[in-house]
């Protein structure tokens, strides 16, 4: 009889189901912080020219170029969608008809009336590279060029197929919003970090480029509140089952007004699928907390990955541990 074993996963509220296990397994990923210190010179410039603009192939209105408009008032929760190159080839950083790429852009200003960001503003932007086979990715902080046509193609970070480019959004009493980027490969281990700092009236600009045409994966999620939600076992779940039996998965709302909606990935070899769950009202008195379970019966080694967590006022946050 095959055996299936439950147990965390790293990076973000995740749980790992696999065969022929025994034990419940807990580690979590430490990311390594590195300050960038960019040049004077460069951030001198930047001042003295604030409408300098780079990083960016497509033009205004190409349907390569995915924009966001995001303030401290702003919720985004986009997961499982695609941005997609265009099936036209481009001269960006390549005389090549047949070189391709897609842009990212978020564009930051201060709310309609004058709320600035802040240190409960959060958010994470993840593209999954499995689908496209890009080779390089640009990223800058700048003014969006209308004509898309201002990438500097020697500052580019090298990426392959299944790589994944994480981006993480802090916000800061300062009105900065500090945005930490990761690439890691497909066995996990790290490419490149880098950080950088934009404040209203910047924009965080990314250039995914390849040969031909291809598709990301992504997951976007921004909000600026305090809610914030866990996926766990069950405090009676089994951590180890047989196949065809089943086990509880635990989701939490935390800090906000219910109910609230779980977004969540099912990831196994084959496949990856993105499922909501309702986290309603507990009645347990705790209003600054509620919880609801989910069963769970896999036939292959699969990962439950929390991605976001709204409350009922449509405010977003990312799910971390």
């Amino acid at each position: 009889m095959r055996r299936t074993k439950l147990y965390t996963a790293k990076e973000r509220s995740a749980l790992d189901i696999g065969q022929c296990r025994t034990a419940i397994q807990s580690f979590m990923l430490n990311k390594m912080k590195v300050l960038a210190i960019p040049m004077l010179l460069f951030w001198s410039f930047m001042l003295l020219n604030p409408l300098y603009s780079f990083g960016q192939c497509n033009p205004f209105g190409n349907v390569s170029r995915y924009e966001f408009d995001i303030d401290p008032t702003v919720n985004l929760n986009i997961v499982g969608q695609q941005f997609c190159t265009s099936m036209d080839g481009t001269t960006c950083c390549s005389n090549q008809n047949s070189y391709r790429c897609l842009d990212v852009i978020f564009n930051l200003s201060n709310g309609p009336n004058g709320e600035t960001f802040s240190a409960s503003c959060n958010g994470i932007a993840n593209f999954l590279t499995g689908l496209g086979n890009f080779d390089a990715l640009f990223f800058s902080v700048g003014v969006p060029d209308p004509d898309g046509s201002s990438t500097d193609c020697a500052t580019n970070i090298l990426v392959g197929n299944n790589y994944t480019i994480s981006v993480e959004f802090i916000g800061n009493n300062l009105g900065e919003i500090i945005v930490e980027l990761t690439v890691r490969d497909h066995l996990g281990n790290l490419i490149s970090f880098s950080s950088q700092t934009a404040i209203a009236g910047q924009s965080i600009i990314f250039t995914m480029c390849k040969a031909g045409s291809g598709c990301l994966d992504n997951e976007l999620v921004f909000g600026c509140c305090d809610i914030s939600g866990t996926l766990d076992l069950d405090a009676n779940a089994a951590s180890t089952i047989c196949e065809g039996e089943t086990t509880d998965l635990k989701f939490t709302g935390l800090g906000g007004a219910p109910d609230y909606t779980a977004m969540f990935s099912v990831a196994s070899l084959s496949d990856t699928s993105y499922f909501s769950e309702i986290i309603v009202d507990d009645m347990d008195g705790d209003a600054s907390m509620d919880m609801i379970t989910l069963s769970v019966s896999p036939t292959e080694t699969t990962t439950y990955k929390l991605i976001s967590i709204e409350d009922a006022s449509g405010c977003a946050q990312p799910a971390v541990n």
